[in-house]
């Protein structure tokens, strides 16, 4: 007969000690896993902020980025690489002041290196440094495919345009070929929707740098065919086409006043437009409605064209005479006052005022 096996003998209990120990070691596990995670999800925030402002920053959405590298720099002052990207989202979107005090710390925490050369190069160029300008698109232009490249497109352009702008005259042919030729390689590298709309405002702005509307007014349109809602596109293609086609003008601004209902700009021009176009009962309580806002001088001379229009030449005389009391050389209210003498009869009165307005003109083109 088999014996029946004994039952096993208990394990000995262990210490109080040791089991106090042990767990006091289980927690300290635990608690350096929670911190390795909080830690790691913080990393990823913070890296996730600077990803952030990089794809605000191919959007072209320059303020947005810069307020995600602040958050970054709020925290860490000391952070080189948002430091840097805080200096370009500033440069890229027009504020150099606040692009070199970004510069300056980012070198007096990583030093002169090479990217801050770099950055510190492309900022001289937008800010109308011409020989920078041509060093770095002699460099580049010949190399699309680097990495850099656009940025020193970017800057190029964006600092010839401005330069030409500031002296009013064309500029030689082998700038503007240099010029077309910057914009041209943009598009090609430059694919996202964005960055495309842009190559075609600057386009626009070179057109007009050698006087060339034809050539302006089909950057325009195709750069509203790209982005329809595009503010800046569509509203400039609407001051192109205002003289030759104001039904067409009247379309694009309608558009616009439609997205910006508040937008005086878009109001204002929506009503001279329709002063334009006859369409006198359009044209009045836009008007009336923007008395008194940011464009109340504006507003006036233009009800006071309106009234002429309408054969109201006391209240047209009356409202001119306010504006020029504030701003007697407010060239468009001189050429609307030589209008109204005109009419009543005064064509000495009309000669003075018309030749006033001559003679801002002049002086306005001559800057």
């Amino acid at each position: 007969m088999h014996q029946p096996k004994s039952a096993p003998a208990p394990s000995p209990a262990r210490p109080p000690a040791v089991v106090k120990a042990r767990r006091r070691v289980f927690f300290a596990l635990a608690l350096l896993a929670v911190g390795i995670l909080l830690w790691a999800g913080w990393a990823g925030w913070q890296g996730d902020s600077l990803d952030g402002a990089r794809s605000a920053l191919d959007r072209r959405d320059f303020e947005s980025a810069y307020q995600l590298v602040s958050t970054r720099l709020a925290e860490r002052p000391d952070d080189a690489a948002a430091q840097l990207l805080a200096a370009r989202a500033s440069r890229r979107g027009g504020d150099l002041p606040r692009a070199t005090n970004h510069l300056r710390r980012y070198r007096e925490v990583r030093g002169p290196d090479a990217a801050y050369e770099f950055e510190s190069a492309l900022v001289r160029v937008k800010s109308g440094d011409a020989a920078e300008a041509e060093r770095l698109f002699a460099a580049h232009v010949e190399r699309p495919n680097d990495a850099e490249t656009p940025f020193v497109l970017e800057a190029y352009i964006e600092g010839r345009l401005t330069a030409l702008a500031r002296d009013g005259a064309p500029p030689p042919a082998d700038q503007a070929a240099k010029l077309r030729r910057a914009t041209d390689l943009w598009l090609k590298r430059r694919t996202g929707l964005e960055d495309q709309v842009q190559g075609r405002l600057w386009l626009a702005r070179g057109c007009e740098a050698v006087n060339d509307p034809a050539g302006r007014i089909a950057a325009l349109r195709e750069a509203v065919a790209l982005d329809p809602d595009h503010y800046g596109a569509r509203y400039q293609l609407s001051q192109q086409l205002a003289q030759e086609r104001p039904d067409e003008t009247r379309e694009h601004l309608e558009y616009l006043r439609n997205k910006y209902p508040d937008d005086s700009r878009i109001r204002y021009g929506l009503a001279a437009t329709y002063r334009v176009l006859g369409r006198y009962a359009d044209a009045r309580p836009l008007l009336e409605g923007l008395l008194g806002g940011p464009v109340h001088l504006s507003a006036s001379v233009e009800l006071a064209s309106l009234d002429l229009d309408e054969g109201k030449v006391p209240a047209a005389e009356r409202r001119l005479r306010e504006v020029l009391a504030v701003v007697p050389n407010a060239a468009e209210a001189n050429l609307a006052m030589s209008r109204c003498q005109r009419l009543a009869g005064r064509p000495d009165e009309a000669d003075k005022f018309r030749t006033k307005y001559e003679e801002l003109e002049a002086a306005r083109t001559k800057k």
